[in-house]
């Protein structure tokens, strides 16, 4: 790999292409919940979200330097600080890796996206009679009110949270000057650390993932299913 001068290669390919289908997923299926007769994109774009989700959580496990939970940084104290540091020096140094609130930001956004996903997929069946769960429909139909509460509430909650984390990269990219929307594009960070190194097989576990989300986005907008 090659080093880039001032720069520390901390997102592989395949993180970035999970950080963006997962990003994409979850804008897509929101927009497409606005209108009813999008309710089969809908469901498509959520199911793969849940997919990516669940191959976040793997990757927080297995994955490469800097993507996995035990460098995230949790500790409130360390949450506070970042937040003066922020604001009492603009040309602070970053951390390579997640910083406390990307770190916080995260595991908010497993935790609410895995409720989205799966009161989504019981509401599907639920209500629509449809899907993987259609058939809990005759016998728990009783409870698509409560299902569709938490889907709803739960989305816009976690979209709340996503407009606070792109208006935190937007300040890092044109008020701290890092560069910060570049990363999970290019890969690198303008930060001091070493380059994150990963595994072949890593990358062939993301295949697996991507070609089962292609298969279940075909599948699942097949208006019959």
């Amino acid at each position: 790999m090659n080093k880039v001068k001032n720069r520390v290669f901390v997102w592989p390919i395949y993180t970035r292409i999970i950080h963006w289908l997962i990003a994409f997923s979850f804008v897509l299926a929101f927009l497409f919940s606005l209108k009813e007769n999008l309710l089969n994109l809908h469901v498509a774009m959520g199911i793969i979200f849940g997919l990516m989700l669940v191959y976040r959580m793997i990757w927080g496990f297995i994955g490469p330097q800097y993507a996995t939970f035990n460098t995230f940084k949790l500790s409130l104290p360390k949450l506070k600080h970042y937040f003066v540091e922020k604001i009492q020096n603009r040309w602070r140094e970053i951390p390579a890796g997640h910083n406390p609130a990307s770190s916080w930001f995260t595991l908010i956004v497993l935790f609410f996206g895995s409720i989205i996903s799966i009161s989504g997929l019981l509401l599907y069946g639920v209500q629509e009679g449809k899907g993987y769960l259609g058939f809990l429909n005759d016998e728990y139909f009783m409870y698509m009110f409560l299902l569709g509460d938490i889907h709803i509430y739960a989305s816009y909650f976690l979209l709340f949270w996503v407009i606070i984390h792109i208006s935190g990269v937007l300040v890092e990219q044109f008020y701290h000057k890092t560069d910060m929307v570049f990363a999970m594009i290019t890969g690198y960070k303008k930060a001091k650390g070493e380059d994150s190194r990963p595994g072949k097989y890593k990358s062939g576990l993301t295949w697996i993932f991507l070609i089962i989300s292609t298969m279940v986005f075909f599948v699942s907008t097949d208006g019959r299913k």
